[in-house]
C-alpha cells in the first residue's frame, strides 16, 4: 500500500459505508469478462463475521518496470468511474475470468484513502485481511507489453490466471504454470515488486501464496522448489554485469527467506525494521505502519478501537525497573509526527517488547570489556542494553527525518507523558585533555600539529604512541567529511533529569535542591565560555587513547559515555558534592563525537565501567540522531 499513488476520478467515488460497530472491510465482486472487455465490478461492505471468501491482492502501485509507459486507466466500480493506475488494471484484466465472477480485495480500491480514519483502521487490521483471505495473489507484472492488447490476450487465453476465480469459488482443484526456462525467470526478479515495503506483510501472512506473472501463476512451495531458482542462489556472491538484475534476485530470495521464518522471533518489530530497512515506500510512516501486522510481538490498533488505552496499561515508573513481555499496543495514526511514531517504537521496544535469544549473547560492546560487571548479567537486561542502538535504528528508518520533524519555531516539542529511559551504557575515558576548536584544528596545520603534540604527551610508551598516532589518522579522515549539521548535533544538551551512575551501586536521589544547583553551575560555566566567544566544538583526548569531538563546555575530568554495539556517545561530569562514602553518579553536559580507537594488533586492550543511563526521550533523540548501528 503506497500512499498517494492514488489517482481520483473527476468526481469523489461514493463509497459505500461500513459497518459501525463489527469489524468489516469491502470486497471487489469483478465481473466475468473477457480480456480486452471494460472492468466492471461492485464495492460491497461485508462483516468479518460473515465469513466472506475472497483472494487478497499484492501488487506494487506503481510501474513494476520502468521501460513500460504509466498511463491510466478507467474502471467502472458500482457504475461509477474509478480512475486506477495501468499496472493494477492489468492485474484485474489477467485475474479476471471469462465466465465467473472473482471476489477480491485491493487496497487500492477497497479503502477510502482520504479518509484518514478508515486508513488508520484499515492499516491496523492489515494482517487480519490477508490472513483471513483465501488466497493472497503477488501480481510481478508483465515484463513486455509492447501497447498490444492483442498480445496479452492471447497469452492470457492459454494461460492459468483465468482460472482463479473459479478456484476461489469452489475450491476446485487449481492448475498452476510449469517453471520457467532460464531465460524467462529473469523475468521474474526484474520486477520492482519485490523491492517495495508493503508486500513483505502481504506475502508472508497468508497461508496460501500464489506469484502471477502476466498469464502465469505459480504456488509458493513450487517456485521454492525450482531448479533455476536454486541455481542463481549459489552465484549470488560473485560478480555479475546486471547489477540491477542481482539486486532484484538478492530482494526476491529476502522475502522469501522472511516468509519461512515467519513463526520465529526474527520477526520481533526492531528485527524486521531493521531487515527491511531500505525496502521502498512513498508514505515514510509507512516504513514503521507496514511491517506491525508481521511483528510478533506487536497488536495494532487505531483510534476507533475504543477499548484500547495503551498509555494506562501499566505506569512508566513501574515498568522501567523490570523486563518487558508480551504483545505490546502500537497505534496506527498517519495523523502523527514523525517524532512521535519514533517515539511509539521506542517505548515499544523498551517497555513492552520480549526478547527471547537475544543477540547480545555471548558479545562484548565494541571496543571495551566490560570488567566491573559481567556480561551475563546485562544479558538479562537486554532491553536496556539495546535501546539506544533502536533509537538510532529507527531514526535511520525514518531517513532521519525525526530530528527536523521535533522542531518548532517555539523550541523543541516533548509528547505526552516523557517516561524514563534506562540506558547501560560503557565509560570509555576520562577526559585529559581539551584542544583547540575543530574549526580550528580543520584550518590551520600548525594547531593540528599542537594538538598531537600535546596528545603524544601523554603517552608513556612506544605502543601507546603508536595506537594514538593510528587514531588520530583515522579519525581526521572522518571528521573533515562533517559538515555543519554533523557539527551542530555536537552539543551541550540541557537536561537535569539525565544522571548515570554505576550498574553495581543503587540509584542516587538527584531531587535535592543541591543536584540542581550543581547542574546549573556548568551552564553558567557555558554562559562564561559564550562571552569569551568559545562556542564551537572541541576537539578531547581521554584516557584508553580515546579522541573525540565535546561541546565547548566540556572540560577534564569529564567522562565520555559509549553505547553497546552503535556510535553514540554523550560526556557526562561527576558530581562533586559527593564524599568518599557515597557513590559516584554523572550529569550531562552533552552530545560527544567519539573514534574507534586503532590498535595495532585486534586485541581490545581497554576496560570500562558498565553504568545505568537515565534518558529522557528528547534527549535520547537528540544523542541518536543520524548515529551509525553496528550490522
Amino acid at each position: 500500500m503506497d500512499h498517494g499513488s492514488t489517482l481520483a476520478s473527476g468526481t469523489e467515488f461514493p463509497y459505500p459505508p461500513l459497518p459501525s460497530k463489527e469489524d468489516a472491510i469491502r470486497i471487489l465482486t469483478i465481473e466475468p469478462g473477457d480480456f480486452d472487455d471494460q472492468i466492471n465490478s461492485t464495492l460491497t461492505p461485508v462483516t468479518f463475521g460473515a465469513r466472506p471468501k475472497y483472494m487478497a491482492l499484492s501488487y506494487t502501485w506503481g510501474n513494476p518496470y520502468p521501460d513500460n509507459p504509466e498511463e491510466t486507466d478507467v474502471i467502472f466500480v458500482n457504475t461509477h468511474y474509478f480512475s486506477v493506475r495501468p499496472n493494477l488494471s492489468l492485474a484485474l484484466r489477467h485475474l479476471r475470468s471469462p465466465k465467473y465472477p472473482l471476489a477480491i480485495w485491493v487496497d487500492a480500491i477497497c479503502i477510502n484513502q482520504k479518509n484518514t480514519k478508515e486508513l488508520n483502521e484499515h492499516v491496523a487490521m492489515m494482517s487480519f485481511i490477508y490472513r483471513r483471505a483465501f488466497m493472497v495473489v503477488a501480481w510481478l507484472g508483465i515484463r513486455k507489453q509492447f501497447g498490444s492488447f492483442q498480445f496479452m490476450r492471447r497469452e492470457w487465453e492459454s494461460g492459468q490466471t483465468q482460472h482463479l476465480a473459479e478456484y476461489v469459488d469452489s475450491s476446485k482443484r487449481m492448475s498452476f504454470s510449469y517453471e520457467p526456462d532460464p531465460y524467462a525467470f529473469w523475468g521474474i526478479p526484474a520486477s520492482s515488486y519485490w523491492s517495495r515495503l508493503w508486500i513483505v506483510q502481504e506475502a508472508c501472512l497468508p497461508h496460501q501464496l500464489a506469484f502471477a506473472f502476466g498469464s502465469k501463476i505459480w504456488d509458493y512451495e513450487d517456485l521454492c522448489r525450482w531448479q533455476t531458482l536454486e541455481a542463481e542462489k549459489t552465484k549470488l556472491s560473485r560478480s555479475e554485469d546486471d547489477l540491477h538484475l542481482r539486486t532484484g534476485l538478492k530482494s526476491m530470495i529476502h522475502l522469501l527467506d522472511a516468509r519461512d521464518s515467519r513463526h520465529t522471533e526474527d520477526m520481533a518489530l526492531v528485527n524486521l525494521l531493521e531487515r527491511f530497512s531500505e525496502a521502498a515506500c512513498s508514505e515514510i510512516r509507512d516504513k514503521i505502519y507496514g511491517l506491525l501486522g508481521l511483528a510478533n510481538d506487536v497488536t495494532p490498533y487505531s483510534s476507533a478501537n475504543e477499548d484500547v488505552d495503551a498509555e494506562s496499561l501499566t505506569p512508566w515508573a513501574e515498568l522501567v525497573h523490570r523486563p518487558p513481555g508480551g504483545r505490546g499496543m502500537f497505534k496506527v495514526d498517519y495523523s502523527q509526527s514523525l517524532y512521535e511514531v519514533w517515539a511509539e517504537v521506542v517505548k515499544h521496544v523498551y517497555f513492552r517488547a520480549k526478547s527471547v535469544g537475544g543477540k547480545h549473547t555471548g558479545q562484548v560492546p565494541d571496543a571495551t570489556s566490560l570488567s566491573t560487571i559481567g556480561m551475563d548479567a546485562l544479558i538479562t537486561q537486554e532491553w536496556h542494553l539495546d535501546v539506544v542502538r533502536t533509537s538510532g535504528l529507527v531514526q535511520e528508518v525514518l531517513e532521519q527525518r525525526v530530528e527536523e520533524d521535533r522542531e518548532r519555531p517555539s523550541g523543541f516539542k516533548t509528547i505526552y507523558q516523557n517516561p524514563v529511559i534506562r540506558a547501560v551504557g560503557y565509560i570509555t575515558g576520562e577526559v585529559l585533555e581539551t584542544g583547540p576548536e575543530y574549526t580550528a584544528l580543520v584550518s590551520s596545520p600548525r594547531s593540528e600539529q599542537e594538538w598531537l603534540s600535546c596528545c603524544e604527551g601523554y603517552c608513556d610508551n612506544p605502543d601507546d604512541l603508536e595506537t594514538l598516532r593510528r587514531t588520530h589518522e583515522r579519525y581526521m579522515a572522518k571528521i573533515l567529511r562533517y559538515g555543519d549539521k554533523e557539527l551542530g548535533r555536537i552539543r551541550g544538551i540541557k537536561s537535569p533529569k539525565v544522571i548515570a551512575w554505576a550498574v553495581t551501586e543503587e540509584m542516587p536521589r538527584c531531587s535535592e535542591p543541591a543536584y540542581a544547583a550543581e547542574y546549573e553551575s556548568i551552564w553558567q560555566d557555558e554562559y562564561e565560555r559564550e562571552q569569551g566567544h568559545s562556542t564551537g566544538q572541541t576537539m578531547c583526548l581521554c584516557t584508553g587513547h580515546q579522541i573525540g569531538i565535546v561541546p565547548s563546555l566540556a572540560k577534564p575530568g569529564d567522562v565520555l559515555i559509549r553505547f553497546s554495539d552503535c556510535s553514540a556517545a554523550i560526556v557526562m561530569r561527576p558530581r562533586t558534592d559527593t564524599t568518599e562514602d557515597e557513590q559516584t553518579s554523572f550529569l550531562l553536559v552533552g552530545r560527544a563525537d567519539a573514534a574507534e580507537v586503532v590498535y595495532k594488533n585486534t586485541a581490545k586492550e581497554t576496560t570500562a565501567r558498565a553504568v545505568y543511563v537515565d534518558l529522557d526521550l528528547d534527549t535520547l533523540q537528540l544523542i541518536t540522531a543520524s548515529i551509525a548501528i553496528g550490522k
